[in-house]
């Protein structure tokens, strides 16, 4: 027990004063406290530590990633595609789609954060021979899980309109409501009676009443329909997503970050307070970013999730063009 307190003793000096608290109180309470919890206790208190100190150096070279991490990526991107980037082929052919139907009113910029992210990236339709731009070759995950999103938030909104119009009355169907569906419809195999069970619970719950048989029955067509996106509303609220993100991508940043969103720790950044951190990843979180515009296209009980996915998405856009946006605009010239 002895060496315990002297390790609790250590973690409280170390610990950032946000994570210290608990770690006192355990040792003011050590006395009467059981070896093998105290010892458990004191092992995830380690392992947080230890994330608290590795933050702390990644808060310490910010700054110098900051200053000097774009031109870095530019020199490794010509180190291994040729100046110009000639030997890239799939940003070749992405510039290539994007010449020939550019708009001329419209600047470059918006052309391929808009068009050649949203479009002819995000939601492209091509053929397996089409090459993914090089340019997000450390991004491909996020624009993987960005679609996935897009493709249970359109079904998601659907299913909820049916059950609103079929149902009536009500308080309506929130994200809360519509959480489970999202759950299942993410998982990689669903059985048709847990989809049907999800579905009515969460109309049930949202109108106050059950459904009867021939309401049931009425809407099994409809919530196939908007899985296979072969349902009229359910196409509609998918271009109202794609419309979404092109706002988001083409949306000015504004303000300035000082600490990725995604870093969890006791830590008191600049312009931070203690544990506002959420997520993870390159701008998780989001602060709200592209909400109130989710609501006004009606993409309400799903607007947490794609900002979450899109706020990542979006940072991953934004720095992409500070990278190499000067190498696209003479590409595309």
């Amino acid at each position: 027990l002895g060496n315990l307190i002297k390790i609790g003793s250590f973690l409280a000096e170390v610990e950032s004063a946000a994570r210290a608290s608990s770690t006192t109180s355990w040792l003011s309470n050590a006395g009467d406290c059981d070896l093998v919890l105290g010892l458990r206790f004191l092992l995830k208190k380690a392992e947080v530590c230890h994330v608290d100190l590795v933050n702390s150096k990644l808060l310490q070279i910010i700054p110098f990633v900051k200053a000097s991490g774009a031109d870095y990526e530019r020199a490794k991107f010509v180190e291994t595609y040729g100046e110009g980037g000639k030997s890239a082929l799939g940003v070749v052919e992405w510039v290539d789609r994007l010449k020939q139907g550019r708009d001329e009113g419209v600047t470059i910029e918006d052309v391929f954060k808009g068009t050649g992210c949203v479009d002819e990236v995000l939601f492209s339709t091509a053929s397996g021979g089409l090459k993914f731009p090089e340019v997000f070759n450390m991004d491909i995950g996020l624009f993987m899980e960005a679609r996935e999103a897009a493709k249970v938030s359109g079904a998601v909104c659907a299913i909820a309109a049916h059950l609103r119009s079929t149902l009536g009355g009500g308080r309506g169907i929130d994200e809360e409501d519509a959480r489970p569906l999202v759950e299942l419809l993410r998982s990689s195999r669903i059985a048709e009676k847990d989809l049907m069970a999800t579905c009515w619970r969460m109309g049930e719950d949202a109108a106050g009443r059950k459904m009867s048989a021939e309401e049931r029955e009425a809407l099994k067509g409809r919530i196939q329909g908007c899985l296979d996106k072969t349902d009229s509303v359910a196409k509609l609220f998918e271009r109202r997503i794609v419309d979404w993100f092109r706002k988001l991508f083409l949306k000015k940043k504004g303000g300035k970050g000082v600490v990725p969103e995604g870093m969890r720790s006791g830590l008191v950044g600049e312009g931070r307070g203690r544990g506002s951190g959420s997520g993870s990843g390159r701008g998780r979180g989001g602060g709200g970013l592209g909400r109130e515009e989710a609501n006004k296209l009606g993409l309400g009980v799903v607007a947490g999730g794609l900002v979450e996915v899109g706020a990542g998405l979006k940072e991953a856009v934004d720095h992409m063009w500070s990278v190499h946006g000067g190498l696209l605009e003479k590409m595309i010239e």
